[in-house]
């Protein structure tokens, strides 16, 4: 039988992967969401838009939003920032794969709203492991 104590700690380090694992991501996901609004900003129509201003713009705030939240350890914060980029992700990956939506692609051609919705659930089922991991420690 394991001791509660090591228990608790294998917990704790486990937290404090997924808590990285999450910060990394996101860091990640911003510098991408970055590059490609910079893109953008030199080359208008680099990113469709919504309404006004480009989806890109909207996704960048999103994941640093969602960065900073996480960082700061501000939940509702979290949720907003990442909750915007994965809905306009999994819509635009439903308009991609209908064809009412063109999404920017990579070099290789796959579409960068496959690759933020892929990005955005990842990050989510990380931070609910590192949700339970939280909560597991605590009982």
């Amino acid at each position: 039988m394991i001791p509660v104590t090591t228990l608790n700690n294998i917990m704790k380090k486990m937290k404090n992967i997924y808590f990285v694992l999450v910060a990394l991501l996101l860091a990640f996901a911003t510098y991408q969401a970055a590059d490609l609004s910079l893109d953008q900003w030199n080359n208008p129509g680099a990113c469709p838009s919504i309404g006004p201003v480009p989806a890109c713009y909207v996704v960048l705030v999103g994941f640093l939003t969602g960065l900073i939240g996480h960082l700061g350890g501000i939940r509702k914060t979290f949720l907003v920032g990442l909750g915007v980029p994965t809905a306009l992700a999994a819509f635009a990956s439903v308009g991609e794969f209908f064809g009412f939506i063109a999404c920017p692609r990579t070099e290789r051609g796959i579409p960068m709203c496959y690759l933020s919705l892929t990005l955005c659930i990842v990050t989510w089922v990380l931070w609910f492991f590192m949700r339970k991991a939280h909560t597991d420690q605590a009982n």
